[in-house]
């Protein structure tokens, strides 16, 4: 940065532990982006922890295979609608001999 300012990633290398890194987060307004995936995040952990089984991996044809979440919300049904669709190519993730396709 030209102005002298100390970028952001250069700060977060800085911290020491976690918790500066999240205050840091916090301080520079970088965490709002993450609100959504921190919620559901941590709904599901409780969820798990509370012995509750929250997804299923189905499997269509031969290689083709999806995860399925139990019990969402409407707000994080939507998101996962909206952000979880990939395709991973076996040159990109070793082990797997097909593309894959996993849908929230």
């Amino acid at each position: 940065m030209n102005d002298g300012t100390i970028a952001f990633g250069r700060k977060a290398l800085q911290t020491g532990s976690t918790l500066a890194f999240l205050n840091l987060e916090c301080l520079e307004d970088r965490s709002k982006r993450f609100n959504t995936v921190d919620a559901l995040i941590g709904e599901l952990l409780v969820r798990c922890l509370q012995g509750e089984r929250v997804a299923e991996l189905i499997q269509y044809k031969d290689r083709e295979h999806s995860v399925i979440i139990h019990g969402l919300g409407t707000e994080h049904r939507t998101f996962v609608e909206d952000t979880s669709v990939w395709i991973v190519s076996s040159r990109m993730v070793h082990g797997f001999s097909q593309q894959r396709r996993v849908s929230g």
